[in-house]
């Protein structure tokens, strides 16, 4: 669905850049660290996931949280090797926008609650991405994505993100890359999901 997308104006600070090999590094380096996991602000094992402030929370933008917790935030969840599971969370009303660019990776996105973020890709094509939809893409290198809300709320969201390098994909004959999942039509597809939480659960034993 083409929608008019409420992109920064001219001359504005740049809007943060939501850099998903960023966060991978920092989910690495964070097992090293003197971060304090399985808590509050970390409910994970170290190099498992990592949970970073978001746009609005304390902290600088996508830094790691450490002695205390946050109602926005964003969430880099490793499943398996070059496949990652993201959680955003932000319930505040605002106007605000990030610049996600081209990394070459599959991406299957759950909104689970929230409304009118709207995504533009190369400032070209722009859609509305609203609660209860699922949606696949592949985001190219060289295209960079402006996603945004304007005076509303980015709410909940549970992306997965698979590599085109990844053991998932194989290369034929011809030496182009097929993905191992059924393929879509040449429209979007957007599928009806119900309401739901993306839950995990420390694996070490903390005080609370």
């Amino acid at each position: 669905m083409s929608t008019t997308t409420p992109v920064p104006r001219t001359g504005a600070a740049s809007p943060p850049v939501f850099n998903l090999s960023r966060a991978i590094a920092l989910l690495h380096a964070s097992a090293q660290s003197g971060i304090a996991f399985c808590t509050p602000w970390q409910p994970y094992s170290a190099g498992e996931g990592l949970r970073t402030s978001f746009l609005v929370g304390e902290g600088a933008p996508f830094s790691p949280l450490n002695g205390a917790s946050s109602d926005a935030y964003t969430d880099i969840v490793r499943l398996e090797k070059e496949f990652y599971l993201r959680v955003i969370k932000d319930e505040r009303r605002q106007t605000s926008h990030v610049i996600a660019p081209g990394e070459d990776w599959l991406k299957i996105a759950f909104a689970l609650d929230g409304g009118g973020l709207a995504r533009t890709f190369a400032q070209k094509s722009s859609y509305e991405y609203h609660a209860g939809r699922v949606e696949i893409y592949l985001h190219p290198p060289g295209v960079a994505k402006t996603e945004g809300v304007a005076d509303g709320r980015w709410g909940s969201s549970v992306s997965l993100y698979v590599s085109r390098k990844s053991p998932r994909t194989s290369t034929t004959p011809a030496g182009s890359r097929s993905i191992c999942i059924r393929r879509a039509s040449p429209r979007r597809k957007v599928l009806p999901m119900g309401a739901g939480a993306a839950r995990s659960r420390c694996t070490c034993r903390a005080a609370f």
